[in-house]
């Protein structure tokens, strides 16, 4: 007889900026362009963010310099400008 096994997530949802925000409980904020801006500036400053941007001389000595930008706030919707 075959042991029965676990099944294997279809998707993994999890990435590292996840990981760095679930190690305590994360209050909760109004949607308004300043705190959309301070999230996201929390965010490019995380150690995520320094290697998925081009913030950081890390980043831009391998070759990435990308820029995210916060566009506009359209109801419960946020624009961001990668560049």
């Amino acid at each position: 007889a075959v042991a029965p096994t676990a099944p294997i997530p279809s998707v993994l949802r999890a990435n590292i900026y996840d990981d760095w925000r679930s190690d305590g409980v994360i209050p909760q904020m109004h949607l308004d362009e300043e705190n959309v801006q301070e999230c996201l500036d929390e965010l490019i400053e995380s150690d995520y963010g320094q290697q998925m941007f081009g913030h950081s001389d890390m980043a831009a000595g391998v070759g990435i310099t990308g820029q995210v930008e916060l566009v506009e706030l359209h109801g419960p919707e946020v624009v961001l400008r990668l560049s």
